[in-house]
């Protein structure tokens, strides 16, 4: 028997509640919200169910009196209240105690020698010294880290926040292998090195480890065999019983990288940035956290119907109460309007375009309702998850700099 558990779980958040947190609700446009939030008859909508929902909510756009009210003040509190809440609130703050290493110079010499390419607008390639250092997240978890610094840097130079997804960790995207020995030319797979990228555009870069992956695995997952292997269910699976997320604790780390820039006297406000698993934590914590500028959300940005409800995905991207809280575009709205970039390949088989098209036709409203309709980009590229690079760049770095 062919069951459509997509939109059986769907169906059954809607008979719950109708979508309590919706920001087209929000913005007095409940009408519309039911049409575009109405599932499609398959998990994977066509090009034209795409098209007819995009038409849709371009239709009739709420006026910046929609954004300004009241009302929509106590949307966004009341949503980010409850979406803290789905990922398993916030922990005791503990002191960072900052562990500092050794920094390594990484000469235009030595990145010729790797072949990195300068994907930065007419920057070059610039050097910089890569860190590995340590700090504390939260009690009990210590959490290593990479800062990548470009040459001149000062406390007025712009910082980003880089933010790895499943793989075998931050080491790719800071340039290294899984065995620590420099990459081979143009980085390694869906990543591309994409923090040393930043970091040679000109960004102050924090990379940090996020828990399950790399350094931050359980003992007993660890395989030389399998570098990409990671300690997802396992962890997501304990953190459940104490009422706490994967999610939830991948964004702390975010957040307290923030904390170390700033005590590291980078006092730049950071931009972010992440891919797949990374992409969901750069979402999330710009979401949540006003001190970060603007984002790029790669190989992420969907609606739940069209992801992680269509189809198996890591265990760490389901938090308990969420689809009757909010879908994605409720929660990607909260970052509205801050400048925004999503990067989504054509070919995407896990976050498929169709339903990225559906979201971002729902969040295009929240910002043109802000007047900043320039400000929100969906980078469109012919490829499947990978960083794409070739507006992002350049989007965070005009709008790290901009006073």
């Amino acid at each position: 028997m062919d069951v459509n558990y997509a939109d059986f779980f769907y169906q059954s958040s809607l008979r719950a509640t109708v979508s309590r947190y919706s920001v087209l609700n929000a913005m007095g446009c409940a009408g519309l919200s039911c049409a575009v939030n109405e599932p499609a008859a398959s998990t994977a909508s066509s090009p034209a169910t795409a098209s007819s929902a995009t038409s849709t909510a371009s239709a009739a756009a709420p006026s910046r009196d929609c954004v300004a009210s009241p009302a929509f003040a106590r949307w966004r509190s009341d949503l980010s209240r409850d979406f803290l809440s789905c990922l398993g609130g916030t922990p005791w703050r503990c002191p960072l105690s900052i562990r500092r290493g050794n920094p390594i110079k990484l000469t235009a010499s030595a990145l010729d020698e790797v072949g990195y390419k300068s994907d930065t607008g007419g920057a070059g390639k610039r050097e910089y010294t890569r860190e590995r250092i340590m700090f504390d997240a939260e009690a009990g978890l210590t959490t290593p880290a990479y800062l990548l610094v470009p040459e001149g840097a000062d406390t007025s130079t712009p910082t980003a926040v880089a933010l790895a997804g499943h793989g075998f960790g931050v080491a790719d995207i800071v340039g290294l292998t899984p065995g620590g020995d420099e990459q081979t030319p143009g980085g390694s797979g869906y990543h591309k090195a994409f923090a040393v990228a930043l970091a040679q555009r000109g960004f102050v870069v924090i990379a940090p480890e996020l828990l399950g992956f790399g350094e931050l695995k359980l003992e007993r997952d660890i395989d030389p065999k399998n570098p990409g292997s990671s300690s997802c269910n396992a962890i997501s699976s304990m953190l459940l019983m104490i009422g706490r997320t994967m999610a939830g604790v991948r964004v702390n780390q975010a957040r307290r990288c923030i904390d170390v820039l700033a005590e590291l006297g980078y006092g730049m406000s950071p931009v972010a940035m992440g891919i797949s698993g990374g992409g969901l934590v750069c979402a999330y914590t710009t979401a949540l956290e006003e001190r970060v500028r603007a984002c790029c959300v790669s190989g992420f940005a969907n609606t739940y119907r069209g992801c992680i409800l269509a189809m198996h995905h890591c265990v760490d991207n389901y938090q308990p109460n969420l689809l009757l809280t909010a879908d994605m575009p409720d929660i990607l709205s909260l970052i509205a309007p801050r400048p925004m970039l999503w990067e989504s390949g054509e070919h995407d088989p896990i976050f498929p375009i169709a339903n990225v098209v559906e979201a971002e036709a729902i969040v295009r409203r929240v910002y043109d309702a802000y007047g900043r309709s320039g400000d929100f980009i969906l980078d469109r590229f012919d490829d499947e998850h990978v960083i794409h690079g070739v507006k992002s760049y350049d989007f965070l770095w005009d709008h790290a700099t901009k006073s």
